[in-house]
C-alpha cells in the first residue's frame, strides 16, 4: 500500500460517493460527519481499477488549519477550484459490512486509510519527508506515500496516504506487539498529563480547531490513574526544590513512560524542525499504553522542515535550560506550556537527549545527502505540478540550483508581514529544498561541536551556522 505500483508511477484511488452525500459533507467539512462510499482502488481514467471496497464510509477530516481558505462564512465549502489550494483531507473506514471485490490486498488489513490533501504544502512533500525521516531514525510513526485521488471519476489531485494511527498500524510494530495486548492495547489521541484529577482523562473534551483528545481503541482499559499520577508525581518532585535530584526525577518517571519514545518525541520533532508539534502546540501525537508505560507515536507532520527563521519564531528547544531551579522562571518548553510533567522529562532525561541528537543528526546527514543530490521529489513535484493544473510552476530548474547553497534565501520562503509566518506561493519543493540544505549546516554543527548546541537554543546554532 505505502510503495509505488511497479512501473514506478504514484497509486490511484477513487472514491466513489452519491451526490447528495457530498453535497452533505460539503456544507460542513469541519463536521465530521460520515456518509456511505465505496473505494476503487489502482484506479485508472478510463474507469478500471484493481478492486474496490463497498459500504465503507467517508469524510473529510482535519481541523481549523486544514480548512483555511476554504470555507465560507456559515462553514460551507467554497465552490472547488483549482485556482486555490483547496484540496481537502478525508478519512475512510471499513466497518464489519464493507464488502472487497478484486485484488484488495492492498490494503493490509487496515479498518481506515487518510488522504491528507497537504493544503498548507505547496511542495507536497513535507509530511511524507517527516515520516520517511522519523521512521528511519527508529521512532514508531505511520508510513506514508504520495496518491493521486478521484472523488467520482474526477481528478481531485495529489495527496498523502497516511497509515490510519489505530490498532492495525500499532499491531504491526513489534516494539509494540510485544506487549500482552500484542499491540492492540489502549491508544490516546492527544491526551497529555496535565491535571492531577483522573476523571479529567475519563472526560476529555475537544478544543475546538486545535485538538481532540480521546481514546481512539480501548483494547488495554482505561488509564486515566496513570496520567494523573505521572503529573501529581512530577508535581510532587518539583515541589521538593533540590531533592527532586536527577536520579530522582529519572525513578518517578521511568514508571509512568518509555524513555526512548519521549526521548524521541523531543528529539526527533526538535531535529527534523517540525514546529506544528509538542514541541509549541499541545496536538499531533499519540499515546500507545505499552506495558503500563505511555509510548509516544509521533503524527501530523506536514510542517516537517518549515520553521520559520530564528529571528522571527525562535525555534528554542534549549533542553539544557530545564533545571528545578529555574523551571517556574520564565521557561516555558519543551512542550509549550509550563508543565511540571514536560519539566520534568528534558531535566531527567537530558543525557539521553544529548546522546540522542548527536546520532540523529549524523543519520540525518547520512539521509538528506542522497535526499538533495538525487530525491524522487523531483518526480512527485513534477507530478504535482501537472496534477494541480501547473497551479505552481515548474520546480525542477529552481530546485536544481539549490543544490549544496550555503545561503539559502529565507525571504521568498516566507512572507512575514505583521511578524506572522505564512506560506507564499513560493514556499513549494523548492522552499524545502532550501531549508533542508540549511538544516545540514546545524546538524554539522551538532556532530563537531558539542559545547557549541548543548547549552543553546537549536534556534540560535541554526543562526549561527548560517548566518542568518
Amino acid at each position: 500500500m505505502f510503495a509505488y505500483k511497479v512501473d514506478g508511477s504514484l497509486r490511484s484511488y477513487n472514491i466513489v460517493i452519491k451526490p447528495v452525500d457530498l453535497a452533505f459533507l460539503d456544507a460542513d467539512p469541519a463536521a465530521e460527519e460520515y456518509v456511505p462510499c465505496a473505494l476503487e482502488l489502482n484506479y485508472e481514467s478510463n474507469g478500471s481499477s484493481s478492486g474496490s471496497v463497498t459500504a465503507a464510509q467517508c469524510r473529510y477530516k482535519g481541523s481549523s488549519g486544514s480548512f483555511t481558505g476554504c470555507l465560507d462564512k456559515q462553514g460551507a465549502l467554497l465552490p472547488r477550484s483549482l485556482s486555490r489550494k483547496c484540496n481537502l483531507s478525508w478519512k475512510i473506514k471499513f466497518g464489519k459490512h464493507s464488502e472487497e471485490h478484486g485484488d484488495t490486498k492492498l490494503l493490509m488489513g487496515a479498518n481506515k486509510l487518510q488522504f491528507s490533501g497537504m493544503g498548507g504544502d505547496a511542495s507536497l512533500s513535507r509530511d511524507m519527508l517527516g515520516y520517511s525521516l522519523l521512521n528511519g531514525m527508529g521512532y514508531v510513526a505511520p508510513c506514508s506515500t504520495p496518491a493521486l485521488i478521484y472523488i467520482n471519476a474526477r481528478y481531485d489531485g495529489v495527496a498523502a496516504l497516511v497509515e490510519n494511527p489505530d490498532s492495525a498500524l500499532t499491531s504491526k510494530r513489534s516494539v509494540l506487539a510485544s506487549d500482552e495486548y500484542k499491540g492492540r492495547g489502549t491508544l490516546y489521541k492527544e491526551t497529555w498529563p496535565v491535571s492531577p484529577d483522573a476523571s479529567f482523562y475519563r472526560n476529555l473534551t475537544r478544543v475546538e480547531g486545535l485538538k481532540n483528545p480521546k481514546i481512539v481503541e480501548d483494547g488495554g482499559g482505561d488509564y486515566s490513574e496513570l496520567f494523573a499520577a505521572a503529573y501529581s508525581e512530577s508535581v510532587a518532585c518539583f515541589a521538593e526544590g533540590a531533592a527532586c535530584t536527577v536520579a530522582k526525577a529519572r525513578q518517578i518517571l521511568d514508571i509512568y513512560v518509555d524513555r526512548g519514545s519521549f526521548v524521541g518525541a523531543m528529539v526527533g520533532n526538535a531535529m527534523v524542525a517540525n514546529w506544528d508539534s509538542l514541541l509549541y502546540v499541545d496536538h499531533n501525537y499519540y499515546l500507545y499504553v505499552r506495558n503500563s508505560k505511555l509510548f509516544y507515536i509521533h503524527w501530523d507532520l506536514d510542517y516537517t522542515a518549515a520553521a520559520p527563521p530564528p529571528q522571527f519564531y525562535p525555534f528554542d528547544t534549549n533542553f539544557s535550560q530545564f533545571q528545578v531551579a529555574n523551571f517556574s522562571s520564565s521557561n516555558y518548553g519543551p512542550f509549550g506550556s509550563r508543565n511540571p510533567f514536560n519539566g520534568l522529562l528534558a531535566y531527567a532525561y537530558h543525557e539521553e537527549i544529548v546522546s540522542e541528537v548527536k546520532r540523529v543528526a549524523s543519520l540525518l546527514l547520512s539521509s538528506t545527502a542522497a535526499l538533495i543530490n538525487d530525491w524522487e521529489l523531483r518526480r512527485v513535484a513534477a507530478v504535482s505540478c501537472a496534477a494541480r493544473n501547473q497551479h505552481w510552476p515548474s520546480l525542477l530548474a529552481q530546485q536544481s540550483a539549490l543544490y549544496g547553497s550555503e545561503n539559502p534565501s529565507y525571504s521568498a520562503y516566507y512572507d512575514f508581514g505583521a511578524g506572522t509566518p505564512s506560506y507564499s506561493a513560493s514556499a513549494n519543493a523548492t522552499g524545502l529544498m532550501q531549508w533542508l540544505t540549511a538544516y545540514r549546516h546545524f546538524w554539522l554543527a551538532v556532530i563537531e561541536d558539542e559545547l557549541a548546541w548543548s547549552h543553546k537554543p537549536f534556534g540560535g546554532i541554526l543562526a549561527d551556522r548560517i548566518k542568518i
